[in-house]
């Protein structure tokens, strides 16, 4: 495996962890994954706050899955990673086209893990 894919991997099981992990017996990971000035901008095009996305994520079905697609991974810097994906909403099933998303991934030097600091999406509509 090269660095690249080796760094496309991690970052598409970070996306998964935070997407299909049941947080709700787990806060402190949760609490690890998401940094202190995470913020996200919501398909309204609103920001949506840490504490919102951290109640999202623990009051949502764990049984909910998506399918993510399309994966895109630049390095900005030494510890800094863009990455791009589509996302669609497999179970339950939906008749949405998914969305685009964009997540900004810094790896914190003091504890050595990956922290998300920033995160959009945007629905497809056609």
């Amino acid at each position: 495996m090269t660095p690249g894919s080796d760094m496309l991997t991690l970052m598409q099981q970070l996306e998964l962890q935070l997407l299909h992990t049941d947080f709700r017996n787990n806060t402190a990971a949760l609490e690890q994954l998401l940094a202190p000035d995470f913020v996200e901008v919501a398909p309204s095009g609103h920001p949506t706050s840490r504490a919102e996305v951290i109640h999202w994520l623990l009051q949502k079905d764990p049984a909910d899955r998506w399918q993510l697609s399309d994966w895109h991974v630049s390095e900005l810097a030494a510890d800094v990673r863009l990455v791009r994906y589509h996302a669609l909403r497999s179970v339950p099933a939906s008749a949405s086209k998914g969305a685009s998303h964009v997540s900004l991934w810094r790896l914190d030097r003091a504890t050595e893990r990956w922290q998300l600091h920033f995160h959009q999406s945007t629905k497809w509509t056609t």
